[in-house]
């Protein structure tokens, strides 16, 4: 009796054909995933920031500017990446965004907080908001400059602690507020 032929091997597919290349495309394939998901979140983010009435007013009060224009260039818009936050419970934003004009580049820094209505304030307002700190830095031909726009409470990065009298004593820090040595 003749044994029948074997039947012939199924054919492997490019991409298994070598268990290296398998490995790599299934890497690539996460990576990929991975950074289109991370392009979605970055893009919903900053689009939410951008379209805050924080944003929006710093955007305003900083382009409108006299100075930066000068600086800058006309028209002066807003550059892709904004940073910072919205902190709604204590009702205060701080944000950094780039600007951008056709004769240089610039840096704004901002504070804002939620005011009154009922009062006036003293800076300008969008939808509840009222800028305290503003400041742009320039980057053009010119030279860099920086221009204050609103300095009512300049940040300061850290929030530190009142010394205690036996540190003020040592380091021979007087009381600011008797104006005592």
């Amino acid at each position: 009796m003749v044994d029948p032929p074997n039947p012939p091997a199924a054919k492997v597919p490019w991409y298994v054909a070598h268990p290296m290349r398998s490995l790599l495309l299934t890497i690539l394939g996460f990576l990929a995933f991975g950074a289109v998901v991370f392009s979605v979140v970055a893009y919903t983010t900053l689009g939410r920031l951008k379209q805050s009435d924080p944003f929006q007013l710093a955007l305003a009060t900083a382009a409108g500017h006299p100075a930066v224009q000068s600086a800058l260039g006309r028209p002066v818009e807003a550059g892709f990446f904004a940073a910072g936050f919205i902190d709604e419970a204590k009702d205060e934003a701080e944000l950094t965004m780039r600007l951008r004009g056709p004769a240089g580049t610039g840096t704004v820094r901002a504070i804002a907080e939620r005011f009154d209505p009922a009062t006036t304030p003293a800076t300008p307002a969008r939808g509840g908001w009222r800028l305290v700190f503003l400041d742009v830095a320039t980057f053009s031909d010119f030279g860099t400059q920086v221009v204050d726009i609103v300095n009512e409470r300049p940040p300061t990065g850290v929030d530190l602690p009142e010394p205690t009298p036996a540190a003020k004593e040592k380091y021979g820090v007087g009381n600011e507020e008797s104006g005592q040595p």
